[in-house]
């Protein structure tokens, strides 16, 4: 689960995603990075557990 692109997720899911992102501070290049990559990349700014018990239900 980890490994899946955000792109892939659900919308409803890439939108909590941005808004957890722009919480922490990213913004404009960092942001678009940051919604390009995959869940994993993202442990470090984020706390991404939320999201992998969304991708087992």
């Amino acid at each position: 689960m980890k490994t899946t692109f955000i792109k892939r997720l659900p919308s409803a899911t890439q939108k909590e995603i941005e808004k957890d992102l722009k919480e922490a501070g990213l913004r404009g290049e960092d942001l678009e990075n940051g919604m390009n990559s995959r869940l994993a990349d993202l442990e470090d700014t984020i706390n991404i557990t939320k999201y992998l018990k969304q991708e087992e239900d």
